[in-house]
């Protein structure tokens, strides 16, 4: 059986200053981008294991996301 190791990259987001019309546009291309950031690092040729993405959400509204990525060692 293949031994897995884990290498989490959790990456939390923080509350943005400004209106709550500008948090919530910075809170859905935040959550994009780090979508876009985690296809190309565990998009690649030799990549096994796990990618999420975890968005924690209130009312509708992003209150943070959660990245993390474990690879899978063979």
């Amino acid at each position: 059986m293949d031994p897995m190791v884990s290498s989490k990259t959790n990456r939390v987001s923080s509350r943005d200053s400004g209106n709550a019309c500008d948090r919530v546009a910075s809170r859905h291309e935040q959550a994009q981008d780090e979508f876009a950031r985690l296809l190309a690092a565990v998009g690649v040729r030799g990549f096994h294991g796990t990618a999420t993405i975890a968005v924690s959400l209130q009312d509708g509204h992003i209150q943070n996301l959660r990245v993390s990525t474990e690879r899978l060692v063979r």
